[in-house]
């Protein structure tokens, strides 16, 4: 059994499972809160806790996943491809409103680190929270930040602006795609892209621009503020 268990099929058939699981509930209710990734996460957790899998085994044998992850981000690429000609209209108020954006939480998290006394190590660990799981542990990394807080922040900022994101939309009752697409890829980076999508393929296209240009902005900053 434990051969069956501690192997890398099945870790990923136990996560994909997971998620497929996480989508159904979200079919069904069509709840916000049921965020197939939020839902996929906690069954995984529990599965762990229970003592039917260990931690390290579960890490260990779904590395195949994470070397996915970013090839998987870059497919995001060909909703913006169909929407090429929007991006040469209206690349300027993209580029700004992404700068706008990556500026503002990275400031954020530094200012509420201070107000509250953080440490400057958890700190840098918080700021690439918006920018994709990837690139966020190489801007931890070099930051000398603690490398897993910094996903476990990742995934949770993607999964609050996935679940909130059209709410605060609606709240602001902005019906400009671009905009709302920009938002979606600059605050909940991957996750929100995914999200985008499925208002429509303007925003999703917005979105996807929005993560690629918010990762480099981000990591360009990241190098100014380690020289300050």
């Amino acid at each position: 059994m434990e051969m069956i268990v501690n192997n890398p099929v099945f870790m990923i058939a136990l996560t994909f499972l997971a998620y497929g699981a996480g989508a159904w509930i979200q079919k069904k209710t069509h709840w916000a809160l049921a965020n197939p990734l939020l839902i996929g996460i906690i069954l995984v957790i529990g599965v762990v806790l229970s003592g039917a899998v260990s931690l390290e085994s579960y890490d260990q044998n779904t590395q195949l996943i994470n070397m996915i992850l970013g090839p998987a981000t870059m497919c995001l690429g060909i909703v913006v491809y169909r929407q090429k000609e929007l991006l040469k209209k209206h690349w300027k108020a993209i580029l700004i409103g992404t700068f706008v954006g990556c500026v503002t939480s990275i400031v954020s998290v530094i200012v509420m680190s201070k107000f509250l006394g953080v440490e400057d190590v958890l700190m840098v660990s918080l700021i690439p929270k918006s920018v994709t799981t990837p690139i966020a542990m190489d801007v931890s990394e070099t930051l000398q930040g603690i490398v897993p807080i910094t996903v476990a922040v990742v995934i949770i900022t993607g999964i609050l602006g996935s679940v909130f994101g059209e709410t605060i939309i609606k709240l602001l009752k902005s019906k400009n795609a671009i905009a709302n697409g920009v938002a979606y890829g600059t605050a909940a980076h991957a996750l929100g892209s995914a999200k985008a999508v499925e208002s429509g393929e303007v925003e999703g296209a917005m979105a996807s621009i929005a993560l690629i240009a918010s990762s480099m902005i981000t990591v360009l900053l990241v190098l100014l503020f380690q020289l300050f």
